[in-house]
């Protein structure tokens, strides 16, 4: 089993830290520490319910920005990110239809700059962890096909109704150890594990040139688990956004910051 720990909306591939850490089960994941981001309030140009929502400028996490649900707009991101050759850092910014998803790559403590129209909106992976069905992984079958069989944790002994609940588990318990934070123009985003989610099971198309070290090809099943943000368009002008996130291994505790300068201008990007 092989997993990538994606720790910061700016960051994609190596950029910062690359670790081996051992999941519960003895399997190695690779984590790669980026930092994180997430913008808060402050000047949008989209009316948003305020109700119930401690963070009036980011679409709720039960909605679906643009007819997508929260999930599928991460299968989607997920699936162009590792589309990319790991060479490709940062990655581009993708645009699908007025969702706005901004280069991920760099190195702790980088500022990146990212220009958006008042018309588009804003997806923003926080912080998240991505596991693939790979040759070798207790669950394999085939390339896109894992067991549904019941699986056994060689760790604990626990017993699990199917290796995919198995790996939830897994990956929800590392997950929980990590600490992301952001902020916008200093003011910290509220409640911030309300975005935090597990989702559907979908493939990825990777190169040659992949995290995995796998043959290219279509491969799956594939799930992320992690904090994610969907942001309504804002209104014109600056805005500096700050992001933390710390990660405790075997070696010690660290904190990655990534900052993004984001400029917001007028009119339609059509």
């Amino acid at each position: 089993m092989k997993t990538v720990i994606r720790t910061t909306s700016a960051g994609r591939k190596l950029g910062l830290i690359t670790s081996i850490v051992t999941l519960r089960g003895g399997f190695a994941a690779t984590a790669i520490a980026i930092g994180c981001l997430l913008v808060l309030s402050a000047n949008y140009s989209t009316a948003a319910p305020h109700c119930g929502n401690p963070n009036p400028g980011i679409a709720p996490p039960d909605s679906r920005p643009l007819g997508l649900s929260y999930n599928r707009w991460v299968e989607l991101a997920d699936q162009w990110l590792y589309s990319l050759p790991v060479t490709v850092s940062p990655s581009p910014t993708l645009v699908v239809g007025d969702m706005v998803v901004p280069p991920q790559g760099g190195f702790t403590g980088a500022i990146v700059p990212v220009n958006i129209e008042e018309d588009q909106w804003f997806y923003v992976p926080i912080c998240f962890n991505t596991w693939l069905n790979t040759p070798g992984d207790p669950g394999w079958v085939s390339n896109t096909r894992w067991s549904h069989a019941p699986f056994t944790d060689p760790n604990t002994g626990i017993t699990y109704p199917t290796y995919e609940a198995w790996v939830r588990e897994v990956m929800k318990e590392y997950m929980d150890t990590l600490a992301p934070t952001s902020t916008i123009d200093g003011k910290p985003v509220r409640d911030l594990d309300m975005y935090r989610m597990q989702t559907g099971l979908f493939d990825i198309t990777v190169p040659d040139d992949n995290p995995w070290g796998i043959s290219a090809g279509i491969h799956g099943p594939a799930l992320v688990d992690g904090w994610f943000a969907i942001l309504y368009p804002m209104k014109p002008g600056k805005h500096t956004i700050v992001n933390t996130e710390t990660f405790t291994d075997t070696t010690g505790t660290y904190t990655y910051s990534f900052t993004y300068e984001v400029t917001v201008t007028k009119g339609k990007h059509h």
